[in-house]
């Protein structure tokens, strides 16, 4: 399926960016970094135009996303000792 990017004017009004993805996560990855770059509402919309994510320039996520994913956050370690 094919995932488009769209970036949200002031005026309210979307624009489509560029060809569609094909990876729904590569597509989250690509949303969320612009917002942060631009400093726009991003949106990933499917290819029947429903809304799948929004990305804030402020690095989260809208309140509508059905899915959060965060790119590039460091995991802890976690290390367990072992009894010997």
């Amino acid at each position: 399926m094919a995932y488009w990017l769209e970036e949200s004017l002031e005026t309210g009004e979307r624009i489509k960016l560029g060809d569609p993805f094909f990876d729904l996560r590569v597509a989250k990855v690509i949303a969320s970094q612009r917002a942060q770059r631009v400093g726009r509402v991003i949106v990933v919309s499917d290819a029947l135009a429903r809304e799948i994510a929004r990305y804030e320039p402020s690095g989260t996520p809208g309140a509508k996303s059905v899915q959060r994913m965060r790119a590039g956050v460091p995991q802890p370690i976690l290390s367990r000792k072992t009894g010997a």
